[in-house]
């Protein structure tokens, strides 16, 4: 009855979540930048809340506020982020300088430099990939010239892949789940469920190619749903490693039949940079400058 409930939440949820989400991703900009920041802000909370209340509120502030500014820097281009990121690195670094206690100088700078690269350089990717552009090349179909551009394809194609890897990994799962895939970290999932969520994840990737008129080749378009669904069952275990590690089952209560913020958007947190990289690759195999 429990899951039956949590399954009708789930549904209800992505009935009210997939529209909306699709608008900002269309649209893109200083909405989509604005929702980024919004999963920032909500992982990273949820994220200190698990680290507990040892943690001082002034370094959940200041982590949570470069995480952000990091985020923005995405919003301009790969090289102000990456020097951004390269002097924060070096402030939170410096700012240990100023102790008088050095005892627990490793725990402040891992409670710093983690969640700052979790959250703050892993999902300004999402934000680099939506504004990736083509170079100015034109070409017919949805993928250049319609009423989304490639970046708004390219978000589409990563979050479908990783919300229908994940779907396709629970139903398959409880189907046909036998062989646990690392019962030590996660309990529920199994080697069916992969197998499963690889599958689903593939077919999605077809139907999105399809809607957006082709933009990517047959091979291009298993490449990257294979390598999104991996990344996509990494991120997953990343997440649950860390709950596994402070005895809790769901990061928070935020997203019905979804647990918190963290819980959701744990995989596209690892998906977002992987899908980035992989589509420069692509653009440059096409003899592409973006």
């Amino acid at each position: 009855m429990e899951e039956r409930t949590n399954l009708i939440k789930r549904i209800a949820t992505a009935a009210v979540a997939v529209p909306i989400l699709l608008l900002i991703f269309y649209h893109g900009g200083l909405y989509y930048l604005a929702f980024i920041c919004l999963i920032t802000v909500l992982c990273s909370i949820e994220f200190f809340t698990l680290a507990g209340s040892e943690i001082r509120k002034s370094r959940r502030i200041y982590v949570t506020a470069i995480s952000l500014l990091l985020v923005v820097s995405a919003f301009f281009d790969f090289i102000v982020m990456s020097l951004f990121f390269t002097f924060l690195i070096f402030l939170s670094i410096i700012l240990e300088f100023r102790k008088k206690d050095f005892s627990d100088c490793l725990q402040d700078l891992g409670m710093t430099l983690l969640p700052l690269i979790y959250f703050g350089w892993m999902l300004a990717h999402g934000v680099l990939l939506r504004n990736i552009s083509d170079g100015g090349n034109a070409a017919t179909g949805f993928f250049y010239t319609g009423p989304g551009d490639i970046g708004f394809f390219l978000v589409v194609l990563a979050v479908s892949c990783t919300f229908f890897n994940d779907a396709g990994a629970f139903f398959f799962g409880k189907s046909f789940g036998r062989k646990k895939l690392a019962h030590h970290i996660s309990s529920g999932k199994t080697v069916a469920g992969l197998i499963g969520g690889f599958f689903v994840s593939i077919v999605s990737a077809f139907v999105v190619n399809y809607i957006f008129e082709y933009p990517l080749p047959m091979a291009w378009v298993v490449l990257y749903a294979v390598i999104i669904a991996a990344v996509a069952v990494a991120g997953d275990l990343f997440e649950s490693t860390i709950k596994r590690g402070v005895g809790v089952k769901d990061s928070g209560s935020l997203i019905p039949g979804h647990g918190g913020a963290l819980d959701r958007f744990d995989s596209l947190i690892f998906v977002f940079p992987c899908t980035y990289y992989v589509s420069l690759i692509f653009f440059y195999s096409m003899g592409q400058i973006i």
